[in-house]
């Protein structure tokens, strides 16, 4: 989900962090702002022993071992009790992604992986008129059948690609009066500010291949 690096630790607990019936925890944490230098929980595992299910057998009188029978023998089967919360997991890849910039318009762009972005892609008509924003329109309604996409036509191109920036938007897709003439439209990548031309008919392929790859 894009969490990598020096930001992401696993730690073993101690015997004194151990509850008394657990046999092992670990817990990953990442070093949020407000936790650094230091790491905070983001997901807790715990190796629970056989001690959820033996004292339910034992207080509701319900057999709860399991027969192997390749052994021929019964046991009581351990617990492994994965414990992560959805607000934690949001808030590390939202302070993962915020990346401050001072070239950019915008100061600061959220640097998602493409394929956690809430905005996968924009479609941007340079000007308002010359039949660019019916291009994009249509463009628009194609890509939108698959994945979260925006069509923004207001203020100036710069404003626009600040606006993505903001937002985390990995791909906009700029038409323009060369759209017009070739069938080809500028890919602008959030990351590197690299611009490319492409194809027209390849942008929903070329879309796929990034957000899944």
């Amino acid at each position: 989900i894009g969490l990598e690096g020096d930001n992401l630790i696993f730690r073993d607990h101690d015997a004194d962090e151990l509850a008394h019936y657990s046999k092992a925890c670990v817990y990953v944490e990442y070093r949020y702002p407000f936790t650094a230098p230091g790491y905070g929980e983001l997901e807790g595992i715990a190796h629970r022993g056989c001690f959820d299910l033996t004292q339910h057998q034992e207080h509701s009188n319900a057999k709860m071992e399991y027969f192997d029978q390749p052994n021929n023998r019964k046991f009581m089967p351990h617990v492994i009790e994965p414990a992560s919360g959805l607000t934690r997991g949001t808030l590390a890849v939202l302070c993962e992604a915020f990346t401050p910039d001072e070239g950019r318009a915008s100061k600061v762009f959220m640097k998602f992986k493409p394929s956690m972005a809430p905005i996968k892609a924009a479609v941007l008509p340079l000007v308002a008129k010359d039949g660019m924003p019916e291009v994009a329109t249509k463009l628009y309604m194609q890509l939108r059948e698959k994945h979260m996409v925006e069509i923004d036509i207001k203020q100036s191109i710069g404003k626009r690609y600040a606006r993505q920036d903001e937002i985390g938007t990995p791909y906009c897709f700029t038409i323009d009066g060369d759209t017009l003439d070739d069938n080809t439209v500028t890919v602008r990548h959030r990351d590197t500010l690299e611009q490319e031309r492409i194809p027209l008919d390849g942008v929903a392929k070329f879309l796929d291949e990034k957000i899944t790859g």
